[in-house]
């Protein structure tokens, strides 16, 4: 089964998603924090206390929102490689088609019936198998 880049982008966005209500509990302790009238030491204590919290929450958030962008940049990779492996498979088969027709116009007999890699014989859409099969066509003259 193949990577789907828009799973992948799913998965980014729930990350930022996390990242901002985790963001938003931070604010509403520094607000809440701000408008409490309580006086005195305990109070200060509290308030150092929920301050540290919602910094920890906030530096929290932002490797939330980092890990989303490491997420995001997975997910472009992916794109650029199930896009060299479609490449790579359609060349594959019309270099098979090719030489196909240029046996059949020649009555020559067909060249894979011994190799690893045939018509009937190549690897599921988006694997990265067609980087093997792609060489070894290249090595026998069928791939530039």
């Amino acid at each position: 089964m193949a990577a789907d880049p828009a799973a992948i982008d799913d998965v980014a966005h729930c990350l930022d998603l996390v990242a901002n209500g985790v963001a938003a509990i931070g604010d509403d302790l520094d607000r809440a924090v701000r408008v409490t009238t309580w006086t005195g030491r305990g109070a200060d204590r509290f308030r150092r206390a929920v301050t540290d919290q919602s910094a920890r929450l906030r530096a929290e958030a932002a490797d939330l929102h980092a890990a989303a962008a490491d997420v995001r940049r997975v997910g472009e990779s992916t794109r650029r490689e199930l896009a060299v492996l479609h490449s790579l498979e359609a060349r594959v088969h019309d270099a098979f088609l090719a030489a196909a027709r240029t046996a059949a116009a020649t009555g020559s007999p067909l060249p894979w019936t011994a190799w690893p890699w045939r018509p009937d014989r190549l690897p599921e859409r988006s694997s990265p198998a067609w980087h093997a099969a792609a060489a070894f066509l290249r090595g026998h003259g069928m791939l530039p």
